[in-house]
């Protein structure tokens, strides 16, 4: 009788604690169990390691679209418009670093492939925050950034770990000037280490 109470108590508490647990995965990819809140998670400096994706545009009178890659250090950029592919891109690096107080400080360098182009440092200071309620935390604002490898706005988040951070940019757009209609679409992935 004693064994069977006991497992019975073991039984109701792990239906207890398994919740909580669970609690704090709020992202699909996010780790099944931690400890830590997205907050606790989030607030730390993150290395950009990668990005990969495409960014698109359909006019009455042309169709363009832009392959991403970035490995950390170069940036590729192919564009193909009507046909015409061209290549661009160059070489540098970002970090970000969150603060518990909607801080966010981030730094770019960021040297352009194209000739004649020299060494671009941006590094600020500006807000971030999360955009759904409390609980979910599915969504984050960035207000600040970079001008080539990560810019201000709305990201998904896909995964955040203690040591990694995905954000998603990912939308679909339609709108129609002087009575034609242009089509846009970007699904980005950017990929971040703990530093």
């Amino acid at each position: 009788m004693k064994k069977f109470r006991k497992l019975k108590l073991i039984t109701i508490g792990i239906l207890f604690v398994l919740p909580l647990l669970n609690s704090c995965k709020k992202g699909q990819d996010d780790p099944f169990l931690s400890l830590k809140s997205r907050d606790s998670r989030i607030m730390r400096k993150w290395n950009l390691k990668k990005i990969e994706g495409t960014e698109s545009k359909i006019t009455p009178y042309s169709t363009s679209t832009t392959t991403y890659s970035y490995d950390g250090s170069v940036l590729k950029l192919v564009k193909t418009t009507d046909g015409v592919t061209t290549t661009t891109g160059g070489t540098g690096s970002y970090d970000m670093t969150f603060d518990k107080y909607s801080k966010l400080s981030y730094n770019e360098s960021f040297t352009s492939s194209e000739s004649g182009s020299g060494l671009e440092v941006l590094t600020g200071d500006n807000i971030w925050n999360w955009l759904n309620s409390d609980k979910d935390k599915s969504s984050i604002f960035i207000q600040g950034g970079g001008t080539n490898l990560f810019k201000a706005n709305i990201y998904i988040v896909d995964r955040l770990t203690s040591k990694e951070l995905i954000l998603k940019l990912k939308y679909d757009d339609s709108e129609t000037e002087e009575g034609n209609t242009i089509k846009s679409s970007t699904d980005l992935t950017y990929t971040f280490e703990k530093q």
